[in-house]
Parts: structure tokens; sequence; C-alpha cells
């Protein structure tokens, strides 16, 4: 009895917290559908209510779909990429406990600079006669040589290791944190039955590893849905033509340079959908794997 009185009044202490996040994020979400359905006349400053005619549109806007297409490339590029390069360099860090902290300090610091100050750095050492290209013909590496960032067919391939380089840091560090949880009495138990480094990584390190990897994983495809855009509009500005046009610089760009709130709403609510379906598959295929783990 007394414990259901205490839930309420837990309840209704929290009760104005939960009303003012409640408006703070499910209201814009509201808004944002309610948008997709109108079309927009700024200068009458009227509205009109067209259905699923934004959405018909959109889906055959060339320009929208290679955004998208352009997400998913940076996904399946960054991803994998991000997350293996993370777990190596996290793993070698643990190992080398000695030099720890200057090499944490070294693999994080590209982390902690502004995405301004690392998009100018690299649009300057990215040029076709830049720094990079001159390294390049230096060592005889001349056929290497491009113009990473105005060559359409590699500008968005461009993009994703300059995100990988930056971002790098973070994941090291999240891995490392885990790590060195560890039981040292576990591994310590591994070297005495002579097992090897591979060994331990795949034995021991993976799978403590195992559900902040997944976490890692899930944050990494949702942020390169939220904050590409920065580095977009710093590098490129969706050049060359819309070949590194993101999801984010489309929605910017149909709002702020077209005055087309309504269609970049309908925009927005696909890609919202779509992103709460894989985050939501993701979970399931979690909880699935979870519950096989406990099985055997």
């Amino acid at each position: 009895m007394k414990k259901t009185e205490l839930n309420k009044g837990q309840i209704y202490f929290f009760l104005p917290a939960i009303i003012i996040i409640s408006f703070i994020f499910l209201f814009p979400i509201v808004n944002l559908f309610r948008l997709s359905f109108l079309d927009l006349n700024i200068e009458a400053r009227t509205t009109s209510f067209i259905g699923l005619q934004n959405y018909s549109t959109i889906l055959k806007d060339s320009v929208f779909i290679k955004s998208v297409r352009n997400n998913l490339i940076l996904i399946v590029m960054v991803v994998p990429i991000l997350t293996t390069l993370c777990v190596l360099f996290a793993v070698l860090l643990f190992d080398c406990r000695r030099d720890l902290k200057f090499f944490q300090i070294t693999i994080f610091l590209p982390y902690i600079l502004s995405i301004t100050v690392v998009g100018i750095l690299f649009t300057i050492l990215l040029q076709i006669n830049g720094p990079i290209n001159d390294m390049l013909k230096l060592v005889g590496l001349g056929f290497l040589a491009s113009d990473w960032l105005g060559n359409p067919r590699i500008a968005i391939l461009t993009v994703g290791a300059i995100i990988i380089w930056k971002e790098l840091g973070f994941g090291t560090t999240l891995f490392l944190a885990s790590l060195l949880g560890i039981s040292s009495e576990l591994i310590d138990a591994a070297d005495i039955d002579g097992a090897n480094w591979w060994k331990k990584v795949v034995s021991i390190y993976i799978p403590h590893l195992h559900g902040i990897i997944f976490f890692y994983i899930t944050l990494t495809i949702i942020n390169l849905f939220s904050w590409v855009f920065n580095y977009i509009y710093v590098i490129t500005r969706g050049g060359p033509g819309n070949s590194t046009y993101v999801f984010e610089f489309f929605v910017y760009n149909r709002v702020f340079w077209y005055n087309k709130i309504t269609y970049a709403s309908s925009a927005a609510v696909l890609v919202f959908v779509s992103l709460i379906s894989v985050i939501y598959f993701q979970m399931r295929s979690r909880a699935g794997l979870d519950e096989e783990r406990d099985i055997w």
C-alpha cells in the first residue's frame, strides 16, 4: 500500500518535468507531421490541406533520392570502418598501458576540434594542388592524386574519410573505458593458459565489448543522419553539383533557399520514420541475440 502511494507521489513530483519535456519534444514532431500535409503560401500567409501530395512529389525528387543515398553511403562506409578501428585502437591502448595517456590524447585530439576547423583544414589539404597530392607525388604515388573534393564520384567518400578521422577518438575512448573494467585475473588466467593476443581479443575483449559495440553502432547510424550537415556545409556546400547532398542539407536548402517549408517537412517525416524503424529493428535484433546467449 505504501509502495503504491510512493509511486503516485513520484509521478506527481515528476509530472511538471514530463509535461515540459513532452511539449519540447513532441510538439515539434506533431507539428512536423501536420506541416507535411499542407501547402504553404508565404506571400499570402495561407495554408491549404493537400494530403499526400508532398510525399508523392518528394519520392520522385532526384535530389532528395540522391541525398538519402549519400546518407546510406556514409553509413555503409563509416559505421563498419569506424567501429573496427575504434575497437582495434582501444585494444592496442589497453595492452600498452604504459603510454596510455599520450596515445589516448593523440587519438582523442581531432574529436575536440570544431567541425568548422576540421572542414577548413581538409579543404586546404585536399585541394587538387594541395599538400596531400604533393606528398603523394613526392613519394612516387602520384597516380593516387585526385581532386578529392571536386570529383563528384569520390567527394562523398572523401567526406566519409574526414568523419572517420575526426570521430575515431570518441569511439576509441568509449571502448577503452569499457575494457578497463575487465578483471585482471581473467587476463592473467588467459596468459597462463597460453592464449595469444588474437585469442584474447576474440574470447575476452570482443565479448566484453558486445553491448557497447551495439550501442555505438546505433549511435553512429543516428548521428550520420543528424549531424552530417555541418561537414557538408563547411567542406562542400553540397557540391560539386549535388553530389554531396545529404538529407539535412536537402531540408536546409529547401527551407532557407526556396522557402518550401511544407515540402521539406515531408522529407523530414520520411527520414524520421525510417530512422525509428531502423532503431526498432536493431533493438529487436539485439534482444533476440541476448535471448540466444542466455539460452546457450
